[in-house]
């Protein structure tokens, strides 16, 4: 039996993969590029602020930290029930020397993941499309 049925969508499923893949990187990069220019600062978890004043059960960490003598804080990580890491929690905090009030906690796990869930599905698109092309041929 020839897979016909495959036909009209092994083409999207090329360029929806190849171009998500290219999103990936390049968010990647930029993120790579961003943390190249940050300073370093010790802060901590101070209080865990709700996300929605109607659903106080959704929080999300507070962190302190103090850049260049002026202290600043930020709210960072998806949002709990059960926030990680705890009241008093010592973190490593990254912001830009130009505007410290941009910041991110020091986590590889929050600082990449969406770089690499993006580029993760273009590239299982893409396995995809070759997969179902090399099915297709395979069946002349």
């Amino acid at each position: 039996m020839r897979a016909r049925w495959l036909r009209p969508f092994r083409e999207p499923f090329f360029v929806i993969g190849v171009t998500l893949l290219a999103v990936g990187t390049g968010l990647g990069l930029a993120t790579v590029s961003r943390l190249s220019r940050c300073r370093r600062a010790p802060g901590v978890v101070t209080e865990f602020v709700p996300v929605d004043p109607d659903s106080p059960r959704l929080r999300r960490p507070l962190v302190r930290y103090e850049a260049e003598g002026r202290p600043f804080g930020f709210a960072f990580g998806t949002a709990s029930d059960h926030p990680t890491p705890g009241v008093g929690t010592r973190v490593d905090v990254l912001f830009l020397p130009e505007d410290p009030t941009r910041a991110w906690v020091d986590d590889s796990q929050e600082l990449y993941a969406g770089p690499i869930l993006v580029a993760g599905a273009g590239l299982l698109l893409t396995f995809v499309w070759a997969v179902s092309r090399r099915f297709h041929r395979g069946r002349r």
